[in-house]
């Protein structure tokens, strides 16, 4: 039995690394072959021959020789979970019972493992065929054959033709176990295929400014006993990865897992992914034995086989992110230093005086921050529950100290958010307290910051996010934690953590390993150079640090620097205007688990061009975004790769067509960005902050091209609404339909569309009355309705103020042939079209829709009440809700103007709605 297969290279570089010396590089191949060496001294023990098997509803238990057994649990017909226990005792409970999430009920602090959902999955229907040399089991999506002799699992399609994924021939499921000194060791080993790459991990903060990785193919990790990532980085991935073979792998460990702890290393993970065999990966875990416990080896197999579809099934297995409000979604920046509050005050009345675009202002260092040097004083913000002061106590040591409830209200007054960032200081303190406090006092977000210690890498966001959900009432919206570093497989508690770098060079890179690993968006710091202010323009939640100790001062404080002030201004100003487009994607990855930005890997995983392209990054599903970062450019010009189809300019309208590569000019701190022929990009008005002043009009910018649409996510509650655009050579219309209002909008906002790339119309008509043409774009924005088009622009732009839309809604023709065909008016969601008035409640999704004019409202609850959802708009609407434990019966209430009514809903149930 051998550990590993070939030869040990000495010498390689890591990938993903700065390279090394020689001397490391040999001492790492040393070790590597000491290890090895090792493991083949311990008790090896690898899945003996198959014997029997039966099948209990979801769970295959297949029995081996000696005490062996292996349980294959269909979580859905897609996905499985394969547990191999040598003593075939399986400590670990069946996934029904309420205890399965609690994965080492012999540790001390099992109740806070978390990072596997507790899901109630639906009925999977399985069949049985015994093939002779293996055991076939298939589900209406996947074959999975299980060979007897030696023991391997092989996954193939539907169909049982097309291989998906092997265990490796010679070697597969392993377990080297010792004696509780010595730990066990658990091992997988698989085939890797010659075109086979890997993506994943939600590597992050590498150590500051250290490199990151994104295609792990041939790399390999954990050689330095120091964790879960060589040497002392401070944040830990998931152990989940993409194939582009069309799958994806999650291996499961506890709450500790790969923890960083500087004592002790008792749990370290390690992987590689074909550095030491080209057709093999493998993954290693070692692990001190508890109590008389040994641990064996789980891994969850997700069929695919799109990226899209892997990271949806991976996020239901460790949870969906929640809903935000809108406003966490503006500026954001952290201020580090002690100072009165006279001079935060004068702060908060510069950034609105002055127009510096800003929406949260945290303050770091709340509680001591004694692993700050220059920040040893004894700051007494929060000290009370043991280390927090009085309730009175003044906010620092200014002249002019206030309590920290007055400051907070003092920012509060002038449209600011406001957070407490605790740091290492405090990492095993008791976070209930922690935001008990804030609460009370009034602050709207807890950063949690530098958990380095393993025991809170799965623990220090889930335990203020419930304080949150306690404090304000279960309502997710609001329960923002902003992790720091450490927590990995936890995309539901809140935006990761991937800072800290100075002048950002990897940031695209950054943000793209973290959203890999199933992180909707992350947040990077340090800025404010100039062009940290052009490519943070478009995150999801851009954010910079201030400091009074010269690392990164106040925007307005760069002395001689007056372009780097107006690039904060510009580019923040138009983070702003863009909110509108980068929330809804951010609120749709609570139904898809598709992150705001998305490697260009992600739409080809076939195409070899996009595995290397880690400086630029889809937008949502339009855009492009390729700013001047990490090793993307020379001198002024930017290299973009254009992906195939369409692109247009954002800024100056040019056209390309990809696959290619151009060299995008810069100077003077420019943005590559570009829309992607159909799209259709919501833009608010610019402002200064979120709800400085209401979105009105909203700007739809649009590129036609066959049918298509976007959802907008006006606010968490959710209202929604659905814009469509139909082209064709003859017309293009555009579906605007009736809008309730919300609360970032009101309920007669106005449009303006922005259509590009077209020829000039002989007609431009709102549903049934013809628009007025103007003869320059000023006059048409001195009149409330009308059109107007730029022959000089590239290729074309009409601008169009269609006056009238709101809570009516209505349609925009524009006529190339003067012939208007009429479109219906209806929310096509994302079926063919809408059913009269139906209800469809699925294993996942309930899907309703509404057919009828007027206002209407629907609460989907459980049978105790508790609200899992509610909508609410105008118009004919269709809403796909996201149910996380699926099965069982719901309630649900729904209302069309003065009429209401109540259904009990149960899994495929599809009934028309009375209404």
């Amino acid at each position: 039995m051998v550990a590993h297969k070939g030869t040990i290279p000495l010498f390689t570089p890591w990938k993903g690394r700065t390279p090394m010396n020689t001397v490391g590089s040999a001492l790492r191949g040393m070790w590597l072959l000491i290890a090895t060496t090792a493991l083949l001294a311990q008790n090896v023990e690898e899945v003996n021959d198959y014997v029997s098997h039966s099948i209990d509803g979801n769970t295959v238990l297949i029995t081996c020789q000696g005490t062996h057994k292996v349980r294959v649990y269909l979580c859905r017909p897609d996905i499985a979970r394969i547990e191999f226990d040598p003593a075939g005792e399986f400590y670990l409970k069946a996934p029904q019972d309420e205890l399965f999430t609690k994965f080492y009920e012999h540790r001390e602090n099992a109740d806070l493992a978390h990072y596997v959902m507790d899901t109630d999955w639906p009925a999977v229907s399985v069949s049985e065929n015994d093939k002779g040399d293996h055991v076939l089991f298939q589900t209406s999506e996947m074959s999975i054959r299980v060979y007897k002799s030696p023991f391997r699992i092989h996954y193939y399609d539907a169909a049982n033709s097309m291989l998906i994924n092997k265990d490796a021939d010679d070697s597969g499921m392993k377990c080297f176990n010792g004696n509780e000194n010595a730990g066990c060791r658990l091992f997988l080993g698989k085939e890797k295929s010659s075109t086979e790459h890997f993506f994943g991990f939600a590597n992050g903060n590498r150590g500051f400014n250290n490199d990151f990785t994104c295609d792990y193919t041939g790399f390999y990790e954990g050689a330095n006993p120091d964790g879960w990532y060589y040497d002392s980085s401070y944040t830990y991935g998931a152990p989940f990865f993409y194939s582009t073979d069309g799958y994806g792998i999650f291996i499961v460990y506890d709450e500790v897992g790969g923890g960083w702890s500087k004592s002790g290393r008792e749990h370290v993970t390690r992987f590689d992914m074909g550095m030491n065999s080209p057709d093999r990966y493998t993954f290693y875990h070692h692990q001190k034995v508890h109590k008389g416990y040994k641990q064996y080896l789980i891994y969850y197999f997700i069929k695919g086989p799109s990226w899209g579809e892997v990271i949806d099934h991976y996020t239901d297995i460790v949870g969906k992110p929640v809903v935000y409000r809108k406003k966490f979604f503006g500026v954001s920046a952290v201020h580090r230093a002690p100072c009165p509050a006279t001079v935060n005050e004068a702060a908060a009345r510069k950034y609105r005086s002055d127009k510096y675009p800003l929406d949260m202002y945290i303050f770091e260092g709340c509680g001591g921050c004694t692993w700050w040097g220059y920040c040893d004083h004894d700051l007494p913000l929060m000290q009370g529950h043991s280390w927090f002061a009085d309730e009175g106590h003044e906010y620092w040591n200014g002249s002019e100290s206030k309590n920290a409830a007055e400051l907070i209200d003092y920012f509060h007054e002038r449209g600011f958010l406001v957070g407490a960032n605790m740091g290492a200081s405090y990492q095993n303190r008791k976070d209930e307290a922690a935001v008990e406090y804030i609460v009370d006092h009034g602050f709207d977000i807890y950063w949690r910051d530098r958990m380095f210690s393993g025991r809170t890498t799965h623990t220090h966001a889930k335990i203020p996010f419930e304080s949150f959900l306690k404090a304000f009432d279960n309502d997710t919206s609001r329960a923002f934690i902003r992790q720091g570093w450490a927590t990995w497989a936890a995309p539901r508690y809140g935006p990761h953590h991937v800072g800290d770098m100075n002048n950002l060079p990897m940031f695209v890179k950054a943000e793209l390993a973290i959203t890999l690993g199933g992180y909707p968006y992350g947040q990077i710091d340090i800025g404010v150079d100039e062009w940290w202010c052009v490519g943070h323009s478009l995150l999801a939640m851009p954010f910079y640090h201030l400091s009074g100790t010269g690392r990164t001062p106040q925007p307005w404080t760069h002395e001689g620097r007056e372009n780097r002030r107006n690039n904060y201004r510009k580019w923040m100003r138009f983070h702003e205007s863009m909110v509108p487009y980068l929330y809804s994607y951010a609120c749709r990855s609570s139904i898809d688990g598709m992150p705001v930005w998305r490697h260009m890997m992600t739409a080809d995983p076939k195409n070899p061009a996009t595995w290397d392209k880690d400086y630029q990054a889809y937008v949502g599903e339009w855009l492009l975004h390729a700013p001047r970062n990490g090793k993307n450019f020379s001198g002024d010009d930017v290299s973009v790769w254009i992906p195939e189809g369409t692109w247009y300019d954002w800024f100056k309208g040019d056209k390309y067509t990809g696959e290619k590569t151009i060299a995008y000019n810069v100077a003077g701190y420019q943005l590559p960005l570009f829309a992607k022929q159909g799209a259709i990009i919501p833009v608010g008005p610019e402002m200064d902050y979120l709800g400085e002043i209401p979105e009105d009009p909203l700007t739809l910018r649009i590129w036609p091209h066959g049918n298509t649409e976007f959802e907008l996510w006006e606010d968490a509650t959710p209202v929604k609404t659905t814009f469509r655009c139909n082209h064709s050579a003859s017309q293009t219309a555009v579906v605007i339909p009736g809008f309730p209002g919300s609360r970032w909008s009101p309920a007669d906002r106005k449009y303006v569309l922005e259509v590009h790339a077209i020829h000039k119309p002989e007609i431009v008509r709102r549903t049934t009355t013809d628009l007025a043409e103007r003869s320059s774009l000023a006059e048409l924005q001195g009149q409330s309705e009308g059109w107007y088009f730029d022959e000089t622009y590239p290729e074309g732009k009409c601008y169009i103020k269609p006056g009238a839309g709101g809570a009516s809604g209505c349609v925009v023709y524009l006529s190339y042939d003067g012939n208007i065909d009429p479109v219906q008016t209806r929310a096509s969601g994302n079926g063919p079209g809408l059913k009269p008035s139906t209800v469809c409640f699925g294993d996942r999704t309930c899907t309703v829709t509404f057919a009828t004019d007027g206002f209407h409202r629907l609460r989907l609850m459980t049978p105790q009440g508790r609200l899992v959802t509610a909508c609410e708009g105008a118009g004919r609407q269709c809403y796909q809700i996201p149910l996380n434990l699926a099965g069982g019966m719901y309630l649900l209430d729904m209302s069309v103007g003065n009429k209401r009514l109540i259904l009990k809903v149960y899994p495929g149930m599809v009934s028309r709605i009375p209404l």
